[in-house]
């Protein structure tokens, strides 16, 4: 599986290669996350992969989050996962 988007201003960037396997529009469920930059995706199981946290918004003007939220492969749902403690952006400043 491979995911290409987001919220990468740059003519081009954030494209699925057109070279490897044939690239598909996904439809997804749940509670789908907003476009993000400088998030992390990692594969958790065969079934589910997980987001952490990115900026959201322009380039000029964004925000950073604390945000978790599973994808499961299988049903194409997203997920909101909430955790205990807040993350602030004050060492982001």
């Amino acid at each position: 599986m491979q995911a290409a988007g987001g919220a990468n201003p740059s003519p081009g960037a954030g494209n699925a290669s057109r070279q490897g396997p044939a690239v598909e529009e996904l439809d997804v469920y749940g509670d789908v996350p907003m476009a993000r930059f400088g998030h992390t995706i990692t594969l958790v199981s065969k079934t589910k992969v997980v987001l952490f946290g990115g900026a959201t918004g322009d380039t000029g003007k964004y925000s950073m989050t604390g945000e978790t939220y599973l994808f499961n492969i299988l049903t194409k749902t997203w997920s909101k996962l909430n955790g205990k403690k807040e993350v602030t952006n004050s060492i982001f400043s």
